[in-house]
């Protein structure tokens, strides 16, 4: 609650309502540990644990709140930061979009700290970031996947030789000559973290 206080959030206003209580029919209602509020409506629940333990069930536990308040986006403060989005794809859950770790002057903690900041935070801000985060997130995938087909073993030979042979045409050199230097040339290709080396014997 102080945190969000710097980030211009106030009680005394209620736009941070902690203990926030959810009445669902005639069940125990859920209470959700902070919502913020912009003119009395809820924008963001947000769910706390302690920052040493790892909650195995925060996926599940942020979704439900946010569908029962009806909003795209909630906030998971735990071991580390994470944002959700309930996207328009088949996940049972929604699914982490943005995560900050703890880290002092974290270029992603100042990006996150002036996404929630009083003045600037709303529904159409949280929509606008949380989707593009997801956009970026789906891109990555494709193109990981692509690279994958790309670079596999059936492929990775013709396709980087085919590479080095437009680069070699655009500056002049015979396709015959390009060819038969290649001949001469083996690939040996693998992942190692997130980089993608290509070694050539002398």
């Amino acid at each position: 609650e102080n945190c969000l206080k710097i980030l211009g959030w106030k009680k005394s206003n209620n736009t941070i309502i902690p203990q926030y209580h959810l009445h669902i029919g005639s069940v125990k209602p859920l209470r959700i540990d902070i919502v913020l509020c912009k003119n009395e409506i809820p924008i963001l629940p947000i769910e706390i644990k302690r920052p040493n333990s790892i909650c195995k069930t925060k996926d599940k536990q942020i979704t439900s709140y946010m569908r029962q308040l009806k909003l795209n986006f909630g906030l998971y403060i735990g071991e580390n930061i994470q944002l959700f989005y309930d996207t328009p794809n088949d996940s049972e859950d929604a699914i982490c979009v943005f995560k900050v770790e703890f880290l002092e002057d974290d270029e992603k903690g100042l990006e996150l700290c002036n996404l929630l900041s009083y003045d600037n935070c709303s529904k159409e801000k949280l929509e606008e970031f949380s989707k593009d985060c997801y956009e970026k997130i789906i891109e990555t995938k494709n193109l990981k996947q692509r690279l994958n087909d790309f670079l596999s073993p059936a492929n990775q030979k013709n396709n980087i030789k085919d590479l080095i042979k437009t680069k070699f045409l655009e500056e002049g050199f015979k396709e015959e000559n390009i060819e038969k230097e290649l001949e001469n040339i083996s690939f040996n290709i693998y992942r190692k973290q997130a980089e993608i080396r290509i070694e050539l014997p002398k």
